[in-house]
């Protein structure tokens, strides 16, 4: 099926929530489960958030794994003026929530950035808390709404559409009308496919 799509697209992308792990590391469990997936392919909700944090020149302090750190090696951390939040629980303790609240507080232009918001994530032991109910603490302690980069924001999707449009050599940008969405859930995929105008989703392809 995958072969059968390359076949007759220009570019595609495999979008995902992941905020744990890097692109690098989502493209070898998929190579390694049989998918031929290229440099370049994987558009994650990480990548979105460094594509967020690189545009607007913010200088992020970022409450994320040390494995997902791989995606901000380049981005500058120094006296910080933003926070970025993803599913990271060696890092969710009451000093670092407290520094990162005093970060959001020092400057009414700081940003609160969400990799995602999801609640919770299955684990070997059982559910646990994802990224979500720490960002709803940051909020209610410093009245910031977070930015919502991952899935289903409108935004994630812009951002996964400029980055396959700049793979094709395009010059301008590809419409939005000329990308389908395939993905099996309707909160994630179908509802941020209809913020963005991108066309009607698939769930199988034959």
């Amino acid at each position: 099926a995958l072969a059968k799509l390359r076949s007759s697209v220009r570019a595609c992308r495999f979008i995902t929530n992941q905020s744990q792990e890097p692109c690098s590391v989502v493209q070898g469990n998929l190579r390694g489960a049989g998918f031929h997936v290229g440099d370049g392919e994987i558009f994650s909700a990480l990548r979105a958030a460094r594509h967020f944090v690189k545009q607007r020149k913010l200088r992020p302090l970022c409450l994320l794994s040390s494995a997902a750190m791989e995606e901000f090696r380049d981005v500058p951390q120094e006296e910080p003026n933003a926070v970025v939040v993803g599913t990271a629980p060696e890092q969710m303790h009451y000093e670092r929530l407290t520094e990162a609240m005093r970060v959001l507080q020092a400057s009414e232009d700081s940003h609160l950035i969400a990799v995602n918001k999801g609640r919770y994530f299955q684990r070997d032991d059982g559910l646990a808390l994802q990224a979500g109910p720490f960002v709803a603490a940051l909020e209610f302690a410093t009245g910031k709404t977070a930015t919502v980069v991952g899935k289903p924001d409108w935004e994630f999707f812009h951002s996964a559409v400029e980055d396959a449009s700049g793979a094709t050599g395009a010059s301008n940008d590809l419409p939005l009308g000329d990308f389908v969405m395939i993905g099996d859930d309707v909160i994630d995929d179908v509802q941020g496919r209809i913020k963005t105008s991108v066309t009607k989703p698939l769930n199988n392809i034959e």
